[in-house]
């Protein structure tokens, strides 16, 4: 599992796009979509950027103060093994 000072990276056989706020992932080599929520596709906008998994872990909890910041880094963590574990990242 990645940790959370790790910068995470696309793998360039998957293709994606955003629409209407969802994220629409698709390995070349699988021949398999994958669709995102909202929220999923803003950390992958995040991971896109370049940004470590900490940093969208911070920026989440500066936007969404309302959840506690455990429960917004142990999501955001799923999320990002998750996509990893799908080689969706890396």
């Amino acid at each position: 599992m990645k940790t959370e000072d790790q910068t995470l990276r696309i793998p360039e056989r998957i293709l994606w796009r955003v629409d209407d706020d969802n994220a629409v992932l698709f390995d070349e080599d699988e021949g398999a979509p994958f669709l995102l929520n909202p929220t999923a596709t803003e950390i992958w906008r995040m991971v896109d950027q370049g940004n470590s998994s900490e940093t969208i872990v911070t920026a989440l909890c500066r936007k969404y103060p309302d959840p506690p910041e455990e429960r917004i880094r142990a999501e955001t963590m799923e999320l990002i093994h998750d996509l990893c574990e799908k080689k969706l990242l890396e």
